[in-house]
C-alpha cells in the first residue's frame, strides 16, 4: 500500500498502524504534518523550533 493509492472507484486507500519516517537535511526542516502521528522519541536537528496547529506540533 503507498501513501496515496487509490481504488477503482477512485477513492483513497488507507494503511493503519504503520510507520511513516521522513528522512530530511539540516537545510530543510519539518514543521506539522497531516494526519495523526506520534514522535519517534528524539528530536533531530533536521525538527522545527516552531510549535503550529491545534496538537502543537514540532
Amino acid at each position: 500500500l503507498h501513501i496515496f493509492d487509490k481504488d477503482d472507484q477512485d477513492f483513497s486507500e488507507m494503511g493503519f498502524n504503520t510507520t511513516f519516517n521522513l528522512q530530511m537535511t539540516k537545510e530543510l526542516k519539518v514543521s506539522g504534518h497531516i494526519w495523526h502521528a506520534t514522535p519517534a522519541g528524539r528530536k533531530p536537528t533536521c525538527v522545527g523550533e516552531t510549535e503550529i496547529s491545534v496538537g502543537k506540533t514540532l
